[in-house]
């Protein structure tokens, strides 16, 4: 968790980035970037990918790792009582 600490220190940084989240199952990890616009997307994407950090990340992750870039299509949102 301290390197996913760092990396969203770092990504903090970057233009255009909105939010980061985890999440943590019993056997596999995902996690969600948000940023403005997925022009700001792809140039965090290549600028973190020349990081230290990506090359340890990427060493924790499996093999068969997907990426997905995409906008939100439909959003819902608790009802409040």
């Amino acid at each position: 968790m301290q390197l996913i600490e760092q990396m969203v220190a770092w990504l903090q940084q970057q233009p255009g980035f909105c939010a980061y989240e985890f999440y943590q199952g019993e056997h596999d990890c995902l996690d969600r970037l948000a940023w403005h616009t997925q022009a700001d997307c792809i140039a965090g994407a290549l600028a973190f990918m020349r990081t230290e950090m990506a090359a340890q990340l990427m060493a924790l992750c499996d093999d068969d790792i997907s990426v997905f870039f995409g906008e939100a299509a439909q959003q819902a949102v608790a009802l409040t009582q």
